[in-house]
């Protein structure tokens, strides 16, 4: 909100890109995002790769040599990095659908499954399928505004 209020409708997704390449603090507050992102690419990439094996496993043996697995994962992720122009977008479509899943959607459907076969107050049950329905809802609302608009 405050980029907009900054930059009105020039503004760009990712808000760094609206200050000029000379401004300094602009220019840490870039490299603190390389920073970030060069940290948590490892740790991001191991979790894809413990998600991806399992799928291509069978008897307990992975179906492909696990530096197949690796260099494969590595191309895959280069080419949609490639792909996208905007990564704004990406974390926009991820906003969306996260945000309002982790946020309204998934608390309510913990407190569900976990009150299951316990008393719990009809009103209670109640608002909480409530509120899984908005949070579905919003992140089907969000992710459809930011696939029109961009």
């Amino acid at each position: 909100l405050c980029g907009y209020a900054i930059f009105g409708d020039a503004s760009e997704g990712f808000l760094l890109n609206n200050f000029a390449v000379a401004d300094r603090p602009a220019a840490l507050l870039r490299l603190a995002t390389l920073l970030s992102v060069a940290a948590i690419s490892p740790l991001t990439f191991l979790a894809l790769r413990d998600v991806v094996a399992p799928v291509l496993t069978r008897g307990g043996r992975l179906l492909v040599p696990e530096t197949g697995l690796r260099i494969a994962l590595v191309l895959i992720v280069h080419a949609l990095a490639l792909t996208f122009r905007d990564v704004g977008f990406i974390i926009a479509i991820r906003g969306a659908l996260l945000g309002s899943l982790v946020c309204f959607a998934m608390p309510a459907i913990i407190f569900l499954q976990s009150a299951r076969g316990q008393a719990a107050p009809a009103l209670t049950r109640a608002l909480h399928k409530l509120l899984a329905g908005y949070g579905f809802s919003m992140a089907a609302l969000g992710t459809a505004v930011i696939l029109k608009y961009g």
